[in-house]
């Protein structure tokens, strides 16, 4: 048997919908307010904003986290400013001086500052950027301005989407929970981020599968017999940077250790036939969220997703697909 079924209603319960992003959004505008407020008062330029990462309508791939502390990139763009005429610490300060005490804890971290609400219910990250001849620059402290433009990856994402079909959103969610887990299982474990997931997912996404639990099983299978063969993660809108650049060795060893372990979990939890014994092996990846089979096998299928060639749109199943 199959656990399509499964996986879809897996989604629904990880993926972040429209009226929780909505709430988690509503008092941007506040903390924008304040940023404003405050470069005015030292006559500088308002600067602009732009929300991106997961919590951007176009990628949406945040997932609800185990310890509910939602994180939320919102970029701030400086006006009338450039390389030569700020470091990235100057920056940095400037941003952290106009949201200290907004909330309960404020800290500057190396490529943001990050606002932390009451609660943990929340953080907002606060990276900071220039522009300079229409190439916008991330200030990150002590490595200097690097080139970064959130926008363009939104963009690349949405045409991975629309090549790839709304599965692949799915299997970006579905690795974000597996690190998710892992991550919330072991504190001082620090897996890859999600853009760099991303990228895997587009990278080794299967060719055709007739349901999500193949799908995210060909997926890690791919990544794990290829993804290794070289030691960079190139940035799909620039081949010449590296995503992984500035992760430590440590680092990128222990991610690959863990997903070396998942890969064979996954393995044994998708050829396993008995359908309590592949729930308790699935849920070792994803834990106790991850929804208990059904005996009614017809209905199962029922949700099947259509099987999906890469690059085309064609669809030869009913489907109850949600993006």
């Amino acid at each position: 048997m199959d656990f399509g079924k499964e996986f879809g209603a897996f989604y629904k319960v990880i993926r972040i919908d429209k009226e929780k992003r909505i709430s988690l959004l509503s008092n941007k505008k506040a903390l924008r307010t304040k940023i404003k407020n405050n470069f005015e008062k030292k006559d500088r330029t308002k600067p602009k904003f732009f929300i991106q990462g997961s919590m951007d309508t176009e990628v949406a791939t945040g997932i609800n986290p185990l310890n509910e502390d939602y994180d939320i990139d919102d970029g701030v763009y400086l006006q009338d400013i450039n390389r030569q005429s700020i470091t990235p610490e100057t920056a940095h300060k400037w941003v952290y001086d106009a949201v200290d005490g907004h909330t309960k804890e404020t800290k500057d971290k190396s490529k943001c500052v990050r606002v932390i609400y009451a609660n943990n219910e929340k953080h907002v990250d606060l990276p900071i950027y220039v522009e300079e001849d229409g190439i916008y620059y991330l200030a990150i402290k002590g490595k200097g301005w690097i080139e970064n433009n959130p926008k363009k990856i939104s963009k690349w994402f949405q045409d991975e989407r629309k090549a790839k079909g709304h599965d692949f959103r799915k299997a970006v969610r579905y690795l974000k929970a597996w690190k998710d887990k892992r991550e919330n299982d072991n504190s001082n474990l620090e897996l890859f981020g999600g853009f760099q997931l991303s990228i895997l997912a587009s990278d080794y996404f299967p060719d055709s599968y007739d349901n999500l639990e193949e799908m995210y099983f060909k997926l890690v299978d791919k990544i794990n017999d290829n993804s290794w063969a070289y030691p960079s993660l190139d940035n799909p809108i620039n081949s010449l940077q590296d995503t992984i650049e500035y992760y430590s060795e440590a680092r990128i060893k222990t991610f690959k250790e863990e997903f070396s372990k998942m890969y064979e979990q996954a393995k044994d939890a998708y050829e396993e036939t008995d359908s309590s014994k592949k729930h308790t092996k699935w849920t070792k990846i994803f834990g106790d969220r991850f929804p208990e089979p059904t005996d009614d096998e017809n209905e199962a299928k029922s949700f099947e997703t259509p099987l999906v060639i890469k690059g085309t749109t064609d669809i030869s199943k009913t489907s109850g697909r949600q993006a």
